[in-house]
């Protein structure tokens, strides 16, 4: 009876051993397949739009952009970083990041754009990726859409890789096409990176302003938008 109460025991422990190996063999495999991805290594500048005191869009519930914004880019940070991505933040808070914080909106929303772009042209980043809400007088229209860069060419394929992720991993209705920014898009001028805004939805359309608050939406976001980067640096 000791006998057997010795070898169950034995057998145990050797059972509890190979388990551990494999646990610990499967960690490594993964580990190893994590840096072996696209974008292991690749530095990536975040731009959550706006920040307080200047609130962006409101949408027809009273829904500030800026708190979206913030929201969908920690995801979107969140997913980067797991894969070996180093990402810097343009903002991390509720604040926006001009220099001065006092005086006139117009003003403080100045050198909080300008703020944004030296980010973009002095941080040694592979790619600046701008989140933002949209909005329209009529109700009528939805969709995420993305905007990029007149230079350099890659932000063109960037920004079609991204809009066509968000078609068919967020909304496969949404038939709209990534558009060349003018000059009016601050953020988006004489960018030496490939650099995109990414509208991720329509506050005054009222069904989409619910789905742009909930949780589990921004998420889908998010995954749709690090997919897209995902196959951009996949195919370069």
């Amino acid at each position: 009876m000791q006998i057997f109460k010795s070898l169950s025991i034995y057998v145990f422990c050797i059972f509890i051993i190979v388990i551990s190996l494999f646990i610990n063999i499967s960690n490594v495999s993964f580990s190893k397949e994590t840096l072996a991805t696209p974008l292991a290594g690749r530095v990536v500048v975040l731009d959550a739009g706006h920040g307080a005191p200047d609130g962006g869009a409101v949408g027809i519930s009273g829904t500030l952009e800026k708190d979206i914004n913030l929201s969908i880019t920690k995801k979107l940070q969140s997913l980067f970083e797991k894969t070996g991505t180093y990402v810097i933040l343009t903002r991390s808070d509720d604040n926006n990041i001009s220099p001065g914080k006092s005086g006139r909106i117009r003003d403080i929303k100045r050198g909080d754009l300008k703020a944004r772009k030296d980010y973009r042209d002095n941080s040694g980043a592979d790619l600046f990726l701008s989140i933002h809400m949209n909005k329209f007088p009529e109700e009528k229209y939805k969709g995420a859409q993305v905007f990029y860069s007149k230079s350099p060419d890659k932000s063109k394929i960037l920004g079609e890789t991204i809009q066509n992720s968000l078609k068919e991993n967020l909304d496969i209705n949404n038939n709209r096409i990534a558009k060349c920014a003018d000059n009016s898009i601050y953020i988006l001028k004489d960018s030496q990176i490939p650099s995109v805004i990414v509208e991720c939805g329509f506050l005054s359309n009222y069904e989409e302003e619910k789905l742009l608050k909930d949780d589990n939406y921004q998420e889908k976001i998010a995954w749709a938008i690090y997919l897209g980067v995902l196959q951009y640096f996949e195919n370069l």
